[in-house]
């Protein structure tokens, strides 16, 4: 059991961006909404299983190697998206007011965080909440999430992409790899060797706008 002093430091605090803020905020919704708390539960289990390695080591892991790395992110980033959809499957106004000082700790946990205990408007939105946790919880930057480590495994290990700038890889990588990640079949064992080559094949053969 979590007390106010745990629902501050999730909501506006220094649990924010934390999987003991996600748990938080998934205890303070449980009454009202399960499925957040089963699905929250759901999504960290799977993250606490994921290996933690260096950016280093992970771009010198070979190619199926590396498709099983990326499998592994790719898995939890679509339980991650399954968990937002979870929250914006919910009114706020179905749920009941309860006040912590001046602000209603249902609905903050419903929709997001504030910045810190003074600022009266809101800072960030759930899904970037989620998100954000699960890239730090993987040693991502902010600044670059997966894509940042994806963009340079390709440069340095796929001989077409060689010559092409980060940049123009990580913006290719935008607009292919969120469809392959919602649309992945992940109980699929062969996917798991195969879905580097899918997101090399899906950037190779983008038509651009």
């Amino acid at each position: 059991m979590y007390n106010t002093i745990d629902y501050q430091n999730a909501l506006w605090g220094k649990d924010i961006y934390t999987p003991t803020g996600l748990l938080v905020r998934a205890e303070i919704l449980e009454k009202y909404c399960p499925d957040i708390h089963r699905a929250t539960e759901n999504l960290l289990n799977i993250l606490y299983e994921i290996p933690k390695i260096t950016e280093e080591d992970i771009l010198n892991l070979n190619q199926r190697e590396f498709s099983l790395w990326l499998y592994n992110i790719f898995y939890i980033l679509k339980k991650a998206y399954d968990l937002v959809k979870t929250y914006t499957s919910h009114e706020k106004d179905s749920l009941p007011i309860a006040k912590l000082g001046e602000r209603d700790i249902y609905r903050t946990a419903l929709l997001g965080c504030y910045k810190n205990q003074t600022d009266e408007d809101f800072y960030n939105t759930i899904d970037n909440v989620i998100f954000i946790t699960i890239d730090l919880s993987l040693g991502f930057p902010i600044s670059e999430s997966e894509l940042g480590i994806l963009s340079k495994y390709i440069k340095k290990h796929i001989k077409k992409f060689e010559n092409i700038d980060l940049k123009i890889i990580f913006e290719k990588l935008q607009k292919v790899v969120p469809e392959i990640i919602l649309d992945t079949d992940y109980s699929n064992e062969s996917i798991k060797k195969d879905i580097f080559f899918k997101v090399v094949d899906g950037i190779t053969f983008l038509k651009e706008d």
